[in-house]
Parts: C-alpha cells; structure tokens; sequence
C-alpha cells in the first residue's frame, strides 16, 4: 500500500497518468492499475477523472497533503547519497504571482535567503505564463507547464471566499445565508476569470454539502483582477469582497475584514511550483524549502 501511496503522490505533483507514467518508467495502464488498488484498499475514492482532466476528492487532498512529506523526506534522504556536496551558493531566477505570493510564498523567500545567505534570488512579480520557465529557473504559477522540459509540484490550494469590514456588518448586517446575501441589501465585487475576462455569473460552492449556487458577476458596480487590491478596496468601500486567507491575513488579524459564509467558496486555485528540468542543486535546495515550509 505505501508503494502505491507515492504513486499517488507523484499522481497529483504531475496531475497527468502519462507523465507519471513516462517518470516512473511503467504504463499509464500499470499506474492506473496500482491507484484503483489504492482506493479499494482504503476504500475511498481519491480522485474523480476523464479523459482530459484530473480532480482531487476531499479524501484525496487529505491523502496527499499527508503523506507527501514522508515522500518529501526519501526524495531528499536520495538526493543526499546520490548528489555531491557543494557549497550553498551562486543564484538563480524566480518568476511568481502578486496576489499568490503575498502572505504565502514572499514571506518563505525572506526565510529562506535568511538559512542561506550565499545564495541570490532574482525575483520578477507580475503575471505568470504557461511557459513563463523558459525565461527562469522556477517559476510560482497557477498554471501547469506546457512543455515537458519542466518538472512541476503542487504546493498547495487556496479556496476563494468572500470578506467584508466591520463598517458593512454595522451598515447592512452579516449574511448568513446565500438568500441573505442575494437579498438586494448586499452587494458585492466582481470578479474577472483567467483569461481576464468577465463571466455573466459565479458559482459558489458549499464545502460542506457541494450544493453549487449561482450568482450574478457581470453588471457588478466594481470588478477586479486583483484579490491583493481587493482586501484594501474591501476595507474602505462598502461592499463585499473576494480574495483568500493568506492574501488577506492581515487584515483578519487586525479585524479589518471578517469572513462572510464561511462554507462557500467561488474557486479553488492550485499553485504550483515549476522549475527547468535541469540539474541544479540551488533550484532543489529551494525547492524542497518551499515544499516543506508552505502553509496548505
């Protein structure tokens, strides 16, 4: 069962059964084979698939995020015997998303530099590319590479939910019900898609029951890119906003903003780390930093 645990964690790191497949040198057959196993020994279902896309059950996340610092740990045990040893030094590039990073991947950058003081990082914020990697050694993406000649990790999920100060709950009161919030008293921000553009509804999501309810996006009176601009937009205007916890943990901890029904969410976003497929002990050492440090 544990060989087929790290199956399924390199699984979801690839979120592809053929480039699973081509890494462990087996048949897509053979590493579909051996997770089927894996969900009737556990007797759970881990991951719902077709023949385009792989998503993560509730079961499979917790799987996952796990047992992939046991796999974490032998990955890095390897690499000790096998790599040699050389100095902690020289730099690299890093390419990672405004509003992804804040409170999430900046703050582990700062730590990091702090363990290894001979080591350079240079940082480019701003919107990540597909094959933004061509252009950096490791890049911080909401996307999966396009090209094979890059390995890729899922670091983590951020679940988007909606926000509001204290100056609303005094105005209009706290919904505590998605008829409440569609009542005509609340509004809200909208919000734009990954493409930029802007979608005529949102669909909230119960995490609870998984019941999915539709609201109005388009005609919204502010819409926004930016859920980092959102959470100080949100503090001064008189509306609801949309963002997630680590991008607005400041303004949670100083209750500026307060979570509004708290069992929905929008959007679940998967960030990913990318990096060259190329042998650089500097890009590992970081690499396995961010793996093991990062917050889910």
């Amino acid at each position: 069962m544990y060989d087929d645990i790290l199956i399924f964690i390199k699984l979801v790191d690839n979120m592809s059964f053929g480039k699973t497949a081509i890494d462990l040198k087996t048949t897509q057959s053979t590493i579909s084979r051996r997770i089927k196993a894996l969900e009737d020994e556990l007797e759970l279902k881990l991951l719902f698939r077709d023949t385009r896309n792989l998503k993560l059950t509730e079961e499979g996340q917790q799987l996952y995020f796990s047992f992939r610092e046991q796999e974490k740990f032998l990955i890095k045990q390897i690499n000790n015997i096998k790599m040699p040893k050389q100095p902690n030094q020289g730099s690299f590039s890093l390419s990672l998303p405004f509003s992804l990073s804040h409170g999430a991947i900046t703050p582990l950058i700062a730590k990091f530099l702090a363990a290894y003081p001979e080591i350079n990082i240079e940082a480019h914020y701003g919107v990540v590319k597909a094959n933004i990697i061509a252009d950096v050694d490791v890049a911080i993406s909401l996307v999966k590479p396009k090209t094979e000649d890059s390995e890729y990790y899922l670091l983590a999920t951020r679940k988007v939910q909606a926000y509001c100060s204290p100056t609303y709950i005094k105005q209009h009161g706290l919904p505590t019900s998605i008829e409440e919030l569609l009542n005509g008293e609340h509004r809200y921000m909208g919000v734009t898609n990954a493409n930029d553009g802007i979608d005529e509804f949102i669909y909230l999501t119960n995490a609870i029951t998984k019941e999915t309810v539709q609201i109005k996006n388009r005609g919204c009176q502010f819409i926004s890119n930016s859920p980092l601009h959102a959470a100080e937009f949100g503090v001064h205007s008189d509306m609801i906003v949309w963002g997630w916890d680590s991008v607005f943990s400041e303004y949670l901890q100083s209750k500026r903003l307060i979570k509004v029904l708290p069992e929905y969410y929008f959007k679940e976003l998967p960030l990913y780390l990318i990096k060259r497929n190329k042998n650089s002990m500097l890009v590992d050492t970081f690499t396995q930093f961010i793996r093991s440090n990062i917050q889910m």
